[in-house]
């Protein structure tokens, strides 16, 4: 199972990259978040239990790096932990906001859960305060000749100044497809903000990869 950067998470990321692009200095982007269930692509990476995530970037122009930390539980599996490590460059061309990264995927201490590998590509493209964009994401390596699969999404935004409206639907090469729903609202604090989140979402499994899952989950992120 893989992390999906939240729309969250991205928004902060795409604007400290932009501002950072005339700035010749490092920037840190500091972020802690509590969520009822940790989803990625639909599925439960926490065995619908509650999660913490932890994460810490690092900007310098349009290059940023950073390492990204949570608990996970998986029926079966003896992994208690993900620990992503990425690197990517932000750019604008024209009206369209493109990001291209690359994650290594580990699950210390775990025997069942290969180290995994993914190149990305996402795209924004800004109307006033609707969002409308897509990331396509290639497996590259599987640790011990595993299984690599790919995924794409498409994903908008729509900022109504009380709530911003988001929603995604995406698919995972021989796994399935899931869409994602939901309301958040973005509290400026004396030093940083707080997001938070009410997101609905619906996987539904491929035939023999696994069961369809339903979930609504509540986030709530302080970024600093």
């Amino acid at each position: 199972m893989k992390k999906l950067n939240s729309i969250l998470l991205s928004s902060v990321l795409a604007v400290s990259l932009t501002t950072s692009v005339n700035a010749n200095e490092i920037d840190v982007i500091t972020s802690i978040t509590a969520t009822s269930n940790y989803i990625s692509r639909g599925m439960t990476q926490s065995n619908e239990k509650s999660a913490i995530f932890g994460e810490v970037t690092f900007l310098y122009g349009g290059f940023f790096g950073g390492i990204w930390a949570s608990n996970v539980e998986f029926e079966g599996a003896d992994a208690n932990s993900e620990i992503d490590i990425y690197a990517g460059y932000g750019t604008s061309l024209g009206n369209l906001e493109t990001t291209v990264s690359y994650t290594r995927f580990l699950y210390p201490n775990s025997d069942d859960l290969p180290y995994l590998d993914e190149a990305a590509l996402e795209v924004v493209y800004p109307i006033d305060k609707l969002s409308i964009g897509g990331k396509y994401i290639w497996g590259t390596y599987t640790e011990d000749d595993g299984e690599t699969y790919d995924y794409y999404e498409g994903f908008t935004s729509y900022d109504f100044d009380v709530l911003t409206l988001h929603g995604s639907t995406g698919s995972m090469e021989n796994i399935g497809d899931n869409f994602i729903v939901g309301v958040s609202k973005e509290v400026e604090l004396s030093r940083g903000s707080l997001n938070l989140d009410l997101s609905y979402t619906q996987f539904d499994a491929d035939s023999g990869s696994g069961d369809d899952q339903d979930h609504l989950y509540a986030t709530i992120a302080y970024t600093f």
